[in-house]
């Protein structure tokens, strides 16, 4: 065996150890996401009417419009078809859930008031699940947002509640997006509410509950994904670029611990409902590894960035096959909204690991192919420095050439580079099962690819 034909069996398997480990990282997250599939199926309820499921799968009780919003949005995600009866059926339950004032509420408050995350969650589920503007019921409720923004922009917990959060700004912007609302009045409500979220930014480049209050990972995470929704990098661009800062520098030694942030109904609502519901609290669970791993997702971190995978690896040790993901300081419960987050998180990164297998193996070319290559020249460089020394004059020109090209390490430099060709060829037939026509193409691309390398190798 030649000096290259070594090179090209090494380098052949520097490139199936890259595509091995991104393929059994896809197995590992396709395999949770499939038992998730399972368990979300053995958790459908099937009351008199339409079908769905409770906000908590763990539990008994008649579906809900968030647990059927959270868990139709995720099958969809899943790959699940639209015309699947679980599907079918959780689409009625959500269009007969809705309010009389368009929006989506919560058990207990339906009859009283609309609640804006709960809207929005069913809003992006009909959106999954075929419906958009045009059709009565999302009409009804993006007409519902409008009314619910408040006069400075943003969305608060309830209907022009004066309190505007980012998160519920964030969701608002995405159920815009996801129903087509194309209509001019309501590009004008997503503009102000992209304005708004662009002024809450805080100094360090994050976000918190509102301008001023502390930034998490959760609430700057909502806001990248509520002003990629609005489609205006032009008012957006810088503060995208300072949260992938704040996030790619604060995540790496911030806990991810998820949160509860509590909403207290403001005196002047809650005067108004049953004496019941007086001193009632709206809950948030954050969940910062989720929304952090969707964030920098969007913003096009690399698959293979380290915080990346310790996000992916904190998912991964928070699976279990029964309660799907586990909610670190919530007891033993399979939430619904916990699935949907994980699944939305997941689900990207598997997507983006498949769109990244070829720049991998760019990478792994680069890092490995240029370097011996400029091994091989620098030692040939030298050879001909001696050969120079030791030619007596006159040497003809043409002469010096030939020797000087049929020197034993221009010879192994030429057979390095074949080899590793035949590798990298070899290698690349094997992970897309290219036909005959293919790996010539391949290889004719690789020859001439040839010079340049050895060019990068001179530059380097």
């Amino acid at each position: 065996m030649t000096a290259g034909d070594a090179g090209g069996t090494d380098v052949s398997r520097i490139f199936e150890h890259a595509l091995l480990r991104i393929d059994q990282d896809i197995a590992q997250v396709s395999a949770d996401l499939q038992e998730a599939h399972h368990y979300i199926y053995s958790r459908f309820v099937q009351p008199p009417e339409a079908g769905g499921w409770p906000q908590f799968l763990d539990e008994s009780g008649p579906p809900t419009a968030t647990g059927t919003a959270c868990v139709a949005s995720s099958l969809i995600r899943m790959g699940v078809k639209r015309q699947d009866v679980h599907l079918i059926e959780a689409t009625d339950l959500l269009c007969s859930e809705q309010c009389a004032d368009g929006g989506w509420s919560k058990p207990g408050f339906a009859d009283h008031l609309s609640l804006t995350l709960v809207t929005c969650l069913s809003l992006h589920a009909l959106a999954a699940l075929g419906l958009f503007s045009g059709h009565p019921v999302v009409d009804e409720g993006l007409m519902w947002l409008s009314r619910a923004q408040n006069d400075d922009g943003g969305w608060g917990c309830l209907a022009s509640d004066d309190l505007s959060d980012v998160t519920a700004t964030a969701y608002a912007l995405r159920a815009l997006d996801l129903g087509h609302a194309s209509a001019a009045p309501l590009r004008q409500v997503r503009e102000r509410g992209v304005d708004w979220l662009v002024r809450q930014q805080n100094d360090d480049g994050g976000w918190g509950i509102r301008h001023g209050e502390h930034s998490t990972a959760a609430h700057t995470a909502h806001a990248v994904e509520g002003m990629q929704a609005a489609h205006m990098p032009w008012v957006c661009a810088a503060a995208l670029d300072d949260a992938r800062e704040w996030l790619l520098t604060t995540l790496p030694k911030a806990p991810l611990v998820p949160w509860i942030e509590h909403y207290q109904l403001p005196a002047s609502i809650a005067s108004g409902l049953p004496r019941r519901l007086h001193s009632a609290r709206l809950r948030w669970t954050h969940l910062p590894a989720e929304r952090s791993l969707i964030a920098l997702l969007a913003l096009g971190v690399d698959v293979h960035h380290p915080t990346v995978r310790r996000l992916v690896e904190d998912l991964a040790e928070r699976h279990e096959k029964e309660l799907c993901w586990q909610v670190p300081g919530v007891p033993a419960v399979s939430a619904s909204w916990a699935v949907l987050e994980a699944v939305n998180a997941l689900s990207r990164y598997v997507e983006a690991v498949e769109a990244s297998r070829w720049r991998t193996v760019c990478q792994v070319l680069t890092a490995s192919v240029v370097p011996r290559i400029a091994e091989l020249e620098k030692a040939q460089e030298e050879l001909r420095l001696r050969t120079d020394v030791l030619a007596t004059p006159p040497v003809d020109e043409g002469r010096r050439a030939w020797k000087t090209l049929l020197s034993p390490q221009v010879l192994a430099i030429e057979l390095t580079a074949v080899a590793l060709g035949s590798g990298l060829v070899a290698t690349l037939g094997r992970a897309i099962g290219a036909d005959t026509e293919a790996l010539v193409l391949a290889w004719g691309a690789w020859v001439v690819a040839i010079p340049l390398f050895i060019m990068a190798a001179r530059r380097g």
